[in-house]
């Protein structure tokens, strides 16, 4: 009977802990296990999303935060990857359900976006996945060219991108560049973004 005891007690830790951050159905576990592959692609270059309109911020405009999504997803179709947009959805989509969802949540302050991407065991081969842009960041609510480039890196890594070292890049790192980010951000990904996606999918 103890032992029952305990495996309940067990679960419900496990429960709470799993679904414990605020605004995001996930663990830090499945963040760290998103970045195991190297050089993550998908494996038949086909790449469909949708667009989930749960916690979506107040301070965008009218279906403004899907066409943020899409102006990235038609900047990146130049590479080489087939993107296709699959609608929307009112509900949270980040789970592990092998659909690939765009959207919003709460993140760490200083965490303006992040993307989960899982991949097949002891493979690079993607099967999911999901970006979650920072709602409450305050420095991507006050500059919309900021919030674009935000979206169009995640993107990049939806697609299996991994950061440039040239800071003038979409996939630039801010905590790597610091005070070296350009002035003038891009919004869409520059030769260099496209050369590295071109690269991952064999387009020459």
């Amino acid at each position: 009977m103890k032992h029952i005891k305990r495996f309940r007690l067990f679960t419900l830790l496990l429960f709470f802990s799993f679904f414990s951050k605020p605004g995001l159905p996930f663990s830090e576990e499945d963040v760290s296990r998103s970045e195991d592959a190297t050089t993550p692609y998908w494996p038949h270059k086909i790449f469909s999303w949708q667009y989930s309109s749960y916690n979506e911020p107040s301070w965008l405009e009218p279906d403004e935060g899907v066409s943020l999504f899409k102006k990235a997803a038609e900047a990146w179709s130049q590479c080489g990857i087939k993107i296709e947009y699959k609608g929307s959805t009112d509900h949270p989509g980040f789970f592990k359900d092998r659909l690939n969802t765009m959207g919003w949540s709460i993140l760490k302050p200083a965490m303006r976006g992040l993307t989960l991407r899982q991949t097949i065991k002891d493979t690079s081969k993607l099967t999911e996945a999901d970006i979650i842009i920072n709602r409450e960041n305050i420095y991507i609510q006050n500059n919309k060219e900021l919030l674009q480039k935000v979206i169009s890196h995640e993107f990049g890594h939806a697609l299996g991108l991994v950061h440039s070292i040239a800071c003038e890049n979409i996939m630039s790192s801010a905590a790597q560049c610091g005070n070296k980010i350009p002035a003038i951000l891009p919004s869409k990904p520059t030769e260099d973004d496209l050369a590295q996606c071109m690269e991952r999918y064999g387009v020459k």
